[in-house]
């Protein structure tokens, strides 16, 4: 479940709309476990967010480069408790 702060945390307020998208879709897809370990390509985000791989790499890039928010295949959300470990390929 999502924490109800998800839209007022100082990361997602600065989002752009489609960055909000795929922020959201990394806590809400369906190869997320209970835990947020899951295994997933930049082919198969593309094809459920219907973007481009070039999109899918450059929103990635943004929150490496950007928010900080993904490093080294590890996303760490600050409001979240626990961390979610994307493996992408």
């Amino acid at each position: 479940m999502l924490n109800n702060d998800f839209w007022r945390s100082p990361e997602v307020i600065r989002m752009t709309p489609q960055e909000k998208y795929f922020y959201l879709y990394l806590f809400t897809n369906p190869y997320i476990n209970h835990i947020g370990i899951y295994q997933i390509s930049k082919k198969q985000i593309a094809f459920d967010l219907d973007h481009s791989l070039e999109t899918v790499h450059l929103i990635m890039e943004r929150f490496i480069e950007h928010y900080k928010l993904i490093r080294k295949r590890q996303i760490i959300p600050t409001w979240f408790v626990a961390f979610l470990y994307v493996i992408i390929s």
